[in-house]
């Protein structure tokens, strides 16, 4: 509803895209936008390997290449708020904050109710 496929693209051009994303996770996203009542740009969501090794800081074993990860941008104090707290709301157990994004995933082979911050 509040999502275009090109969003769900990996940037390669691989071919990977929203057909791979993890529908649940994706449900979970949907429920989020909704409940936060404000914008949600994808910067980045199911990434090939290749293209996440080409990432300086991309961990080898990043959520975003099974599908269950995204990172949305903000860069408002009050939109990063409603955005975490509507997350949270939804399901996400695992929430990193960054400078000018939010990452959200929901991969259950990774340690839960976890939140880091990028430095």
């Amino acid at each position: 509803k509040h999502f275009r496929e090109y969003e769900f693209r990996c940037p390669c051009g691989c071919g990977l895209g929203f057909k791979d994303i993890d529908q649940a996770s994706l449900g979970k996203l949907q429920v989020a936008r909704e409940l936060a009542g404000v914008a949600f740009m994808i910067t980045s969501s199911i990434r090939c390997v290749q293209y996440n090794r080409s990432l300086p800081k991309a961990s080898e074993t990043s959520s975003h290449l099974y599908g269950c990860a995204f990172d949305i941008y903000c860069s408002k104090s009050s939109d990063r708020w409603k955005i975490v707290d509507a997350l949270m709301a939804s399901g996400f157990t695992r929430i990193g904050i960054g400078k000018d994004f939010i990452h959200a995933d929901d991969d259950e082979y990774k340690p839960q109710q976890i939140m880091w911050v990028y430095s």
